[in-house]
């Protein structure tokens, strides 16, 4: 069909509650790449407060042994690297002084707001990304309470600039899955810009995005589907505004 972009995932090991052991992380990417995925961009948490240990020269560290691994196993595997920012009051310096990765080293930031109690609250976050000159790449929409559901709050977001993603997990889920629903509404609406993995190990939160991938082209069409699993991520990774 064509290749996958999974631009949200957290193989890298020993950095957040993603992979713990690097025998752990080589197993996702044997997973990500068994399932079509052709260039993972990994995104360890950012915290502001706790996961300090998670520092550029850290998260640089255990990527290289990432790098070494897949060129000898998977020579045709592209790799970058990024961070999951949890949004927070002092989110710009961190991003200017690189304690955040910015996606490839672009102005995109994969921006978690579950800290953010309100829809409001939400927008002020990404006007403000905006306005400072980061394009905020709003992580898995369907897991705010505040949004579930909300399909004129999503929009209002996508209008103002944000790129929405959401987790390929979500749509694995039964007829009575508040988020699966959510999101196929959400795709219906072509609202959705990115599906990711948000990959945390090889069971219950795995990289594989194959069933996401039926799913979106059975429902909604092939050419819909290969850009929100490859050109708006491939677009996002070389820093093409959109």
């Amino acid at each position: 069909m064509f290749d996958i972009v999974d631009l949200h995932n957290h193989s890298l090991y020993g950095l957040d509650d993603g992979a713990d052991s690097y025998e752990k992380m080589c197993q996702m990417i044997d997973c990500s790449y068994r399932n079509g995925v052709r260039h993972i961009c990994f995104t360890p948490h950012y915290h502001n407060i706790g996961n300090r240990d998670c520092t550029p020269e850290k998260i640089g560290a255990v990527y290289n042994e990432a790098r070494r691994y897949c060129a000898e196993h998977y020579p045709d595997l592209r790799l970058s690297v990024g961070s999951e920012m949890v949004y927070h009051f002092d989110c710009i310096d961190a991003i200017a002084e690189k304690r955040v990765l910015t996606l490839s080293e672009s102005r995109y930031v994969l921006t978690d707001f579950l800290a953010t109690p309100d829809a409001r609250g939400i927008m002020m976050g990404v006007e403000r990304l905006l306005g400072c000159g980061y394009f905020p790449v709003v992580a898995h929409v369907e897991r705010y309470d505040c949004l579930l559901g909300k399909v004129d709050e999503v929009r209002r977001l996508s209008d103002a600039g944000a790129v929405i993603q959401i987790n390929a997990g979500s749509l694995n889920g039964g007829i009575f899955s508040k988020k699966r629903k959510f999101c196929m509404k959400l795709l219906e609406e072509e609202l959705v810009d990115v599906v990711a993995s948000d990959a945390h190990n090889t069971d219950s939160r795995s990289p594989s995005l194959d069933f996401a991938l039926k799913t979106v082209v059975s429902k909604f069409g092939e050419e819909y589907a290969e850009r929100i699993f490859r050109l708006i991520p491939e677009k996002i990774i070389s820093n093409q505004i959109m």
